[in-house]
Parts: C-alpha cells; sequence; structure tokens
C-alpha cells in the first residue's frame, strides 16, 4: 500500500495515514500520525519506518509456525475435503528440504517469501521437472501462503509479491521418437556397465516401473503405489487401475511383457503389500521420486538442443503421451484413447488428434484421385 502523506493547515509538519490490520490482515482502520518533517523526503522516510512498526505490532498477534507446518495444515485441510489432487501433494512438502541451503521445512513461516519459490522454481528446472509440474508446485506454496495469511493467522510476511512466477508451458507433446525406447530401457537395464551391485535393487525398480507405465498409460503416482490387491495374480491379465486425479477406476488388460515384469515382481515381493515397495519401511508403498528414471533419460540423449527444440522437452510423464501417441497412430480413436488414460473430458485427449493426420491425408489423398 503506497504512503498517504498530507499537510494540515494547522501544522508546519508533513502527517501520514496509516492502515491498521487485524491478524488476518484485513483493514480495521486508520491511524494518523505527524512525522516531525517538513520535508516531503524526509517525511518519507520517517513514515516508511512508522509503517514498519505498525505492522510488526499486528504480527505480534500472529502464531508464529515453520514452512512445513503451514504445508500440512493446508494439506490436511484438502484431505479433508476429499480434493483427489491433495493425494499427491504431500510430495512437495517430502522434498522441501531439496529446495536450497536458506531454507528447510524448520524454517519460519515468514521466509515462505517470492526468494523461496524463485529458488524453488531454478532448483527443480535444474533437476528436469516440466515447467507444468514446476507451477503446480509453485501454485502449491502460494496457496499456503495465503491460506497461512487469511485462516491460519501466521506471521507471514506481509505483502508479499509473487506476480510473474509462473513458467511459460511449451504446448509440444513428446513422445518416444523411433528408437528411443530401445535407447531408454537399455539405460535402465539392470546389465549395463559399471552398475553397483548395492544399487541393483532401484535399478531393476526404476526399469519396472518404465514398462508398466510404457504399457499402460497410467501415471508414476497410479503405479508406484499399486498394491497387489490390483492385480489379476491367477492369470496375470489385467491390473485394476484407480486414478486419483479424476477419482474413477478402470480395469486395463496387460501386454506380454507387462505380465513378465509382475510375475517377475511376484515371485520376489509378493509378501510385501505394495508392487514397488518403500526402501525405508518395506509395507509402505514406493515414493514417488523419479530422480533416476530422469538421469536415464538425458543418458539416453533424448533431450539434446535439437529434440528438445523441435519436440519438446522429453519428461518421466511423456512415458504417458508415448502410451497415448501408439494407439492413436495405431487408429484408434481418440474416444477410446481418452477411456485408458482415464480422461474425464475427452477434450484433454485431443492433443494426440494430430498423431492422426497422416491416416487422413492418405485417405484425402485416395478420394482426391477418385474425384479427378
Amino acid at each position: 500500500m503506497s504512503l498517504s502523506l498530507y499537510l494540515r493547515t494547522d501544522s508546519p509538519y508533513y502527517w501520514v495515514k496509516l492502515a491498521r490490520l487485524d491478524r488476518t490482515g484485513k483493514i480495521i482502520g486508520y491511524k494518523r500520525v505527524s512525522t516531525k518533517r517538513t520535508k516531503k523526503s524526509e517525511a518519507r522516510r520517517v513514515a516508511t519506518e512508522l509503517e514498519k512498526q505498525l505492522a510488526d505490532l499486528g504480527q505480534l498477534a500472529r502464531a508464529s509456525a515453520t514452512i512445513l507446518d503451514a504445508g500440512q495444515m493446508y494439506l490436511d485441510e484438502l484431505l479433508a475435503q476429499g480434493k483427489p489432487s491433495a493425494k499427491n501433494y504431500h510430495v512437495f512438502l517430502s522434498r522441501i528440504d531439496t529446495i536450497s541451503h536458506r531454507f528447510t521445512g524448520s524454517s519460519d513461516i515468514s521466509l515462505l517469501d517470492r526468494q523461496f519459490l524463485l529458488d524453488l522454481r531454478r532448483k527443480r528446472l535444474s533437476e528436469g521437472y516440466s515447467p507444468g509440474t514446476i507451477n503446480g508446485e509453485v501454485g502449491f506454496w502460494k496457496q499456503v501462503y495465503n491460506k497461512a495469511q487469511t485462516d491460519y493467522a501466521l506471521a507471514v510476511t506481509q505483502g508479499v509479491d509473487f506476480q510473474k512466477l509462473k513458467l511459460a508451458t511449451v504446448q509440444k507433446t513428446r513422445y518416444l521418437l523411433d528408437g528411443e525406447e530401445n535407447q531408454l530401457l537399455s539405460e535402465l537395464s539392470i546389465d549395463r556397465p559399471h552398475l553397483k551391485q548395492c544399487t541393483s535393487r532401484q535399478h531393476q525398480d526404476q526399469y519396472d516401473l518404465v514398462v508398466l507405465l510404457l504399457d499402460t498409460g497410467a501415471r508414476v503416482s497410479e503405479i508406484s503405489k499399486m498394491s497387489w490387491a490390483s492385480v489379476d495374480k491367477v492369470n496375470w491379465q489385467w491390473i485394476s487401475l484407480y486414478r486419483s486425479k479424476v477419482n474413477n477406476e478402470s480395469k486395463l488388460l496387460l501386454t506380454e511383457r507387462a505380465q513378465e515384469v509382475l510375475k517377475r515382481r511376484w515371485q520376489a515381493n509378493g509378501n510385501y503389500g505394495y508392487i514397488f515397495n518403500s526402501y525405508k519401511d518395506c509395507g509402505g508403498p514406493r515414493g514417488s521420486s523419479t530422480k533416476g528414471i530422469r538421469r536415464a533419460i538425458e543418458r539416453a540423449g533424448l533431450n539434446t538442443d535439437s529434440l528438445v527444440s523441435r519436440y519438446g522437452h522429453f519428461t518421466v510423464h511423456s512415458l504417458r503421451h508415448s502410451f497415448a501417441s501408439k494407439l492413436v497412430q495405431g487408429k484408434m480413436s481418440i474416444y477410446g484413447v481418452s477411456k485408458l488414460l482415464g480422461h474425464s473430458d475427452v477434450k484433454t485427449t485431443q492433443r494426440y488428434a494430430h498423431l492422426s493426420v497422416e491416416d487422413v491425408s492418405a485417405e484425402a489423398l485416395s478420394i482426391l484421385k477418385k474425384l479427378t
């Protein structure tokens, strides 16, 4: 808010009109104070200090908390409301300590400011996350700030500017090109040279996860948290996939290689509840980290400058795009693909429509030949 300086007829000094805020940041009145200065430049400096002092007094009525505390409060609120997307938001809380050395989950809520989100954005870009994914995480923390200020009465820094933090999203839909699937699986293979034996389990998990993502079109969170109860363990023909993002469930038939992956994992891990169990807690599901897969994507050369410029950045979510692209190019209808992907609106699936242009073009050429 800009300072309101003015002169009074009964005083030689500049006066300032300061807003008084309640504990939620709402203006509840104004306070008029003399700056004891006759020069406007000096009066403005005094007024700025007075405004800060008044804001500090308002903060005394607000509770202190850590950034992680505030994030958990917001997440709990979303879960209580039954918001499907909230089930994946715990990931944002779990990786808060990876943003930078300046911020951790135990940092005071007053440090949830523009610099916090700039550091977050920079870190996630360096880790290879897509702009859309990064925007989602930034948006989550902006909401945490707003809730902490308006609903939770926490001592956030007032007046933080969060404008122009959103990254531009490229509309290109990147999918695997000829030969790239083999390149990626080769980089994920546990038989590749120089692989440390102690990490072979993690690499096997990464390989198996990618195969299942390629052959089901599922999201990472959907497969990584799938229990054995959702798998046909008699004939290995299908899985029952729950999609938390859109709150629906689908029964998907399995390819032969997906069946082999599940059979092998059942023999090795069938005594655990999940197909991919946690490294720290064998009774729980695997986390949603995809760092190893993203590293394999880079080693496979799927994000060279020329490829990114032409087709867009390849991310783990591009495996889902690859599943859809195969089906569309194999002449499956957009409606059919939308059902397999679990899209609640077929409009979302229209992004793959361009892949069937070649078939439509061939049909048009045949018609034109007949007419001429």
